[in-house]
């Protein structure tokens, strides 16, 4: 659970990035990236255009089962 968590916000923060700007990239794609790197994979990813906040869902299979976990990042100062 651990693992694919550190996934999901790490795939949260490389859209948020992208979609700041500050990573020259489509920010959904980019989160599918990273998190193929850790192993899991992206089940849901949104932006909200506004805010610049990036919300995914990430998902593993372990021997217990489907572990999937939700992340958010954005820019300091929103809630």
């Amino acid at each position: 659970r651990h693992r694919v968590a550190a996934a999901a916000d790490s795939a949260a923060l490389a859209a948020a990035d992208a979609a700041g700007g500050w990573i020259a990239a489509d920010p959904c794609a980019l989160a599918a990236e990273v998190a193929a790197a850790a192993s899991v994979s992206l089940s849901e990813c949104s932006v909200d255009e506004n805010t610049g906040v990036a919300t995914v869902v990430v998902q593993a299979s372990t021997v217990l089962g489907v572990v999937a976990i939700r992340a958010r990042a954005g820019p300091a100062g929103i809630e």
